[in-house]
Order: structure tokens, then sequence, then C-alpha cells
């Protein structure tokens, strides 16, 4: 049936009255709900201790709780607009003092106001700002390493394993380990390690290696040194060009410089191997005189016995070898009784052709103190893979202070009073291994 006119018009009257009253309340319940800022009265009730005492730029030193902005007159209403482009940020971006402002007679919530380096502060009305609550103040910055001085060791270098290469100016250190030269090429130290370096909270041994490859290096002339063989060990996987550098001016050897001043470890790869024997005697220098990274326990020479807290990370361990073991082509070096727990080394045929090129018997380390470098995992305990060759050191001082155990837990005597190995005993097992056709020092 039609509805008249009259209905019609009330009808509608009444739908326009009540959504008139729902959105008055919706607007009402949001402008209390947004309209949390505290008066200066209000502030001046709360204990100065629980609230930052933070002051903005020009704020007035009597006024510990309010602050004023000088700013264009009350009048002009978008005074409070020219501020607000640089000066207020979302939280998410700019993690500073939470601060609720009340602006002629408006709530700016759930903002911050800080003020960016290089801006001056633009024109805006005399404002109050409350500091409700305030961000922890900054962790204290990393202790700082000394600058370190150059050692002579680290000059006048032999590089005759290596080729000889083209020279070239480094135009910008881009990090402890890298360097931009002025012709584009983007060089990477090869053979070293920091291990404080991190690309956004680098250590105090990161910041003292790039302050002083900056000095040493940026603007200077080097010659650069790669591999013999052009297909293995000169670039990265990232791109970059490895090498060692050497300035020409001075004749100090880049990496020498870093590792004798403690700041960097040796750790060459197998396809850059060539400067690891004279960058090891440096770094056992600067260990021996706690420098630069060695001054620091986390750093230090392991024992087999300490070994497991290094594992998942690079390592040096020094210890007396209890047996060697060989199966299926592998010699095993174990350092106590129960090889399931104990820091056991692997050395597979090539490593151990290398060490007897060297003059060192794998078979015949039982009763040697030994100093091996390496990546230690967790494989029945400690467990690391000795990759080359020149990792593995036969030291003629014992461990200080250390025992060589036997199988029913007694002492015997200091390493370098133990009787030889004995001879290959042939047909032993060793369950787990699989067969072991020769023993080497047997467990007693």
């Amino acid at each position: 049936m039609a509805r008249n006119p009259v209905q019609s018009l009330e009808v509608m009257s009444h739908r326009i009255v009540i959504s008139f009253f729902v959105l008055a309340s919706v607007f009402a319940f949001t402008a209390r709900a947004q309209d949390t800022s505290i008066s200066p009265e209000q502030l001046q009730q709360i204990a100065p201790q629980n609230l930052g005492m933070h002051t903005l730029e020009g704020a007035a030193p009597t006024q510990p709780l309010t602050q004023q902005i000088k700013s264009a007159p009350p009048d002009q209403s978008s005074a409070f607009d020219n501020l607000k482009p640089n000066y207020i940020k979302p939280p998410d971006q700019l993690p500073s003092t939470d601060i609720r402002v009340q602006h002629m007679g408006q709530s700016i919530l759930d903002q911050q106001i800080i003020h960016e380096p290089g801006l001056d502060p633009p024109a805006a009305t005399s404002t109050t700002f409350g500091v409700i609550s305030a961000s922890p103040p900054p962790a204290p910055a990393a202790p700082q390493l000394r600058a370190p001085s150059l050692s002579s060791a680290a000059k006048n270098t032999d590089f005759a394993d290596l080729r000889r290469g083209d020279t070239s100016v480094v135009g910008q250190v881009v990090d402890p380990l890298r360097v931009r030269m002025t012709d584009g090429r983007m060089i990477q130290l090869t053979g070293v390690d920091i291990p404080d370096l991190d690309p956004y909270e680098p250590g105090p041994a990161a910041i003292a290696a790039r302050d002083l490859l900056k000095e040493l290096l940026e603007g200077k002339q080097v010659r650069l040194y790669v591999t013999k063989n052009p297909a293995s060990g000169r670039i990265s996987r990232m791109g970059d060009m490895l090498a060692h550098l050497e300035t020409l001016e001075d004749g100090y050897w880049v990496q020498g410089v870093l590792i004798a001043a403690g700041l960097a470890r040796v750790r060459p790869s197998d396809r850059n191997i060539e400067m690891a024997v004279p960058m090891m005697k440096l770094e056992d220098q600067a260990r021996a005189e706690k420098k630069g990274l060695w001054a620091d326990p986390r750093y230090g020479i392991l024992t087999p016995d300490t070994a497991k807290k290094a594992e998942n990370n690079w390592g040096i361990v020094d210890g007396t070898v209890y047996s060697a073991n060989l199966n299926r082509n592998t010699v095993y070096l174990d350092f106590d009784v129960d090889w399931h727990t104990d820091f056991t080394v692997a050395i597979d045929g090539n490593v151990r052709r290398a060490l007897e090129a060297a003059g060192i018997d794998a078979l015949g380390l039982g009763g040697k103190h030994i100093r091996v470098r390496g990546w230690i995992r967790d494989y029945n305990g400690p467990f690391m893979d000795l990759e080359n060759a020149v990792w593995l050191e036969v030291l003629t001082d014992a461990p200080v202070g250390q025992q060589v155990k036997v199988s029913d837990g007694r002492s015997a005597a200091p390493v370098d009073q133990t009787a030889p190995a004995v001879a290959p005993e042939a047909g032993d097992s060793t369950p787990g291994r699989g067969p072991v056709p020769i023993h080497i020092a047997p467990r007693q």
C-alpha cells in the first residue's frame, strides 16, 4: 500500500534525528578517548622523579615540567602545521620520548617531537608540552681500543708465494675488511677475520681496525698481491677481489698490521693459504703481548676441556694427544679416554699426505703436544676437521700443568717425559667408527 507524503516525511525526519544522535555520540566518545593531555596544573602535582626531565630547545631552565617554544602569534592557526613535518614522526620510525601535546584545544596523540640535526625549529605558538613518559637512556658505548702503533714486523714482507699485482690508490675504507679503490674495484683483505665485526653494531676491535685502516690507506697508493692460480682464490662469493695489500710509501703489509695489533685473527681459506705461516707468527706475538682481541678471554686459546664452549665457531686448541687412530683413511686424534665425549681432530687422506710432506706423521702424534686451528662443531663431543696441514703445529713445550690421562683416570708424567708411542697394532676396532686396522698409542 502506498505511503502518503506526510508519513514519508515523518519517517525521514525520525531517521535524520536518530542519525544525528548516533554521530554525536560517536564524536563525543572519540573526543573523550583522545583528550588525554595533562594540564600544567596537573603536571605540577606529579612527582618530578616520575617524569622524564627532557627539555626541548628553547625551554626555560626554571620550568622543568613545561617548555615554551617561541613561535608565530597565536592567531595563526597554521603555526603548528608548520612544526609538524620536521618535528613529528610516528613512534615506529623514531623511538624517542613519548610526548602528548595540547595545542589550541586539540590533542595530538601518539606522536613524537624531536629536533632533527641540522634543522632550526620553525615558528610555533606558545605551546605547553607535558612529558608523560620517556624512553630509557641509551646503552653506554662499547669501550674503545687504543690506536695501535704500526708494527715493524709487518714491513718488507716476502710475498714470493703470491703473484705481484698492479698498484692502485685507496679511495675509501668501507669496513675493516674491505676497501674501495679509486678505479672502482672493491678489495677484500684475504686471510683475516675480525670476530666482533657486525655491520650494525661493530665491536671495539672492528672500530679500531677500521680507524687504523682509514689513517693508513685512504688516499694512499698500494700494491696488490693475489694467488698464482688465476682460477682460484681471487674472487670472493660476493664478487669482491681477494688480495693482500702493501703500502708503497712505507712497505707495510696491511693484513700483517691488523694481526700484529691484535685487531684480527688469522683465518685464510684453503684457496688463500699462502701467507698463513707468517700470519700465525704475528698472531702468536700479539697473543703473547695480550694486544687487542687477545686481552679478551673469549678469544684466547682453548684446551681440549674448554673446546666445547667454542662449538659452531672458529677456535684454536692446545692440548696433548691421547691417541691417534686410523679409520677408512682418516686419522682421528683423541684428547681423552672416551672419544664419545672428548675433543677430537679428524685428518683426511689429503691433509695427512701434506703433513707427511712437512715431516709430520699424523699417526705418530700420540702423546705429543700440538696446536690446531679450525671450525669446531658438535660430533660426539667437540670435533674439528683439519682443513689444511698448516693448521696443525707440533709444539716442543708441554702445556703448563697438563698431565697425560690414562684409562683408569690416573695422571701420568707431563707430556715431554712420556715414552714414545708403541708400534702399530693390527686388528683393533673402535665401536661406532667401524674396523680400525691400525691403532697407535693404544689406551692402557
